[in-house]
């Protein structure tokens, strides 16, 4: 289940930060409706999110595959509150390179000052055309 947080108003900044929660797990119909929610962000032209997994207990396959596929696509995500058991996962999927986008911040905010950091030190500012679209938008 996603969870958008209301209180995710980090927006001094520039590019707007969004986050939000995931409840259950990252496995098979909710990483869909995770997956859904991330089409309509990267449709909307949102791309950076924070992905909160505190409350999230499980990953699989998809859920792996969900991450790959929008970072991909030029969707800037970073997660917080990663749980040692999906990092174990992810690690035995061989995609350490998850972990390069996982904060180990607790605080929201933080989180976000964090990434506007990265943002503005690493000139990851999506440029217009270099995120990939859907070609349909459903």
């Amino acid at each position: 289940m996603v969870v958008l947080n209301s209180n995710n108003n980090f927006s001094p900044f520039t590019p707007k930060i969004e986050v939000f929660e995931v409840i259950g797990g990252l496995i098979g119909n909710e990483a869909l409706e995770v997956q859904n929610y991330l089409y309509r962000c990267l449709d909307e032209g949102k791309c950076y999110q924070i992905v909160d997994l505190e409350q999230a207990s499980q990953i699989d396959g998809i859920g792996i595959a969900l991450f790959e596929n929008f970072i991909s696509r030029g969707l800037q995500i970073r997660i917080i509150n990663v749980k040692p058991e999906i990092k174990s996962v992810i690690s035995m999927a061989k995609k350490e390179s998850l972990f390069r986008i996982i904060y180990n911040e607790k605080d929201r905010a933080k989180a976000a000052s964090l990434f506007k950091r990265d943002i503005l030190e690493k000139k990851v500012l999506a440029e217009e055309g270099s995120m990939k679209k859907r070609h349909h938008i459903r």
